[in-house]
Order: C-alpha cells, then sequence, then structure tokens
C-alpha cells in the first residue's frame, strides 16, 4: 500500500517526500539570499525600510514552484 505514512512511499519522481521538502527548503533559501543580496547591494540597509522589500518572501516562495517544476523538471504532478 502506497501512503505517505509508510515508508515505502515514493512519489512521481521517484523521491521520499523528505527529500522532495529539503529540495524545495534549499531553492527557498537560495532564491530568497539571491534576492536578499541583490537588493543589499543596490539599497543597503534602507532595503528594509521599503514596503516591496517584504514581498520578496512571496515572491521567493513562488519561484520554488517555478524553478522546480518547471525548469528543472524535479517536481513532476
Amino acid at each position: 500500500m502506497n501512503s505517505y505514512w509508510y515508508k515505502k512511499y515514493k512519489s512521481r519522481n521517484r523521491y521520499s517526500p523528505q527529500m522532495n521538502r529539503i529540495m524545495g527548503r534549499l531553492c527557498y533559501f537560495f532564491i530568497h539570499l539571491l534576492v536578499f543580496a541583490f537588493s543589499y547591494k543596490i539599497w543597503g540597509l534602507n532595503m528594509l525600510d521599503e514596503l516591496w522589500f517584504y514581498f520578496m518572501h512571496f515572491f521567493a516562495f513562488f519561484s520554488v514552484k517555478f524553478v522546480l517544476r518547471d525548469i528543472l523538471h524535479f517536481w513532476s504532478y
């Protein structure tokens, strides 16, 4: 029986749910880091005063799906 709670469960991309989560977290971290570094390079610490800066979390979150699913084809549904 293939279920999430059994250790034999594999998703369509043949990786465990834990591996898929790790890849998502790493991708989010690197995209967030790139956006943060880019913003810091342009505005310095003044970037924290800008309202759009807080939307970078949304950008990074939705970019993970785009990168892992559409570009790398790591997540297949």
